[in-house]
């Protein structure tokens, strides 16, 4: 396979966890209709993160806001307990791409505040529940969006952080930070030095064991499924066929 026009963290993360996905979604592009809770869910999602920007920016957001309790209680929150922020310029939506191993690599920061001595990336989630640290740090959005941000600017890995910050956590989870290292930042240029000649020369897309985690809820599942009888089922020979008699 060619690679993408550009590789962004939903690549990266969508192949480590499964190539067969990975194909379907970027390559095939088949879009399955996604229920009416999700769609909500995801439309409310990105009205936080415009709502969030334009606050930034110093636009009036009552016309965002709207009657929408959900978004007035998670803006209330952030207003109450805001994400600690080092002072800079601040930038939002900030689109920034890296050439590497002769390929584009892009990140599209919800912030990005860039100081004197330090960086940091600031990013709004509005998931249900927080996601634990560990977590976090190995997600590819982690890595990537740190790995690109010090790859375009002067600041050394020491001096450049991710804050999280989750609208649904109580006060005490609302914001994960992670700090950067040089150490971080060569183990992720390995990582793409490996997984993007990978993804050049793989052409079989293997799917998970069925019974795996990332199965479990997987949209594509039914496909893979069908795919696993029809693999199964005895190969048809003519021969074996009874002649009728009229």
């Amino acid at each position: 396979m060619a690679l993408l026009p550009s590789i962004s963290q939903q690549h990266l993360q969508l192949w480590t966890t499964c190539r067969r996905k990975f194909r379907h979604t970027f390559l095939d592009e088949i879009n399955l209709p996604v229920n009416y809770e999700l769609q909500e869910k995801l439309t409310l999602g990105k009205q936080f993160h415009l709502l969030l920007q334009q606050y930034q920016l110093d636009i009036d957001v009552t016309e965002i806001l709207g009657s929408n309790s959900e978004l007035h209680k998670w803006f209330q929150s952030y207003l109450n307990h805001p994400p600690q922020m080092i002072r800079g310029e601040r930038f939002c939506e900030y689109k920034c791409t890296v050439q590497f191993a002769g390929t584009s690599i892009t990140a599209i920061y919800d912030l990005v505040i860039l100081g004197q001595t330090s960086a940091q990336i600031i990013d709004w989630k509005t998931h249900q529940n927080p996601i634990p640290l560990e977590i976090l740090a190995d997600h590819w959005q982690t890595k990537l969006y740190l790995f690109i941000l010090q790859e375009t600017t002067s600041y050394a890995p020491e001096q450049i952080s991710m804050t999280y910050w989750f609208a649904n956590a109580s006060p005490s989870q609302k914001t994960v930070e992670i700090n950067y290292t040089a150490h971080q930042h060569q183990t992720t240029q390995q990582a793409l030095r490996k997984i993007l000649p990978e993804m050049a020369a793989d052409n079989s897309y293997l799917p998970l064991p069925l019974d795996s985690k990332p199965c479990q809820y997987c949209e594509f599942l039914h496909r893979c499924q069908a795919e696993v009888t029809h693999s199964n089922l005895p190969e048809f020979n003519l021969d074996d066929v009874p002649e009728v008699v009229i």
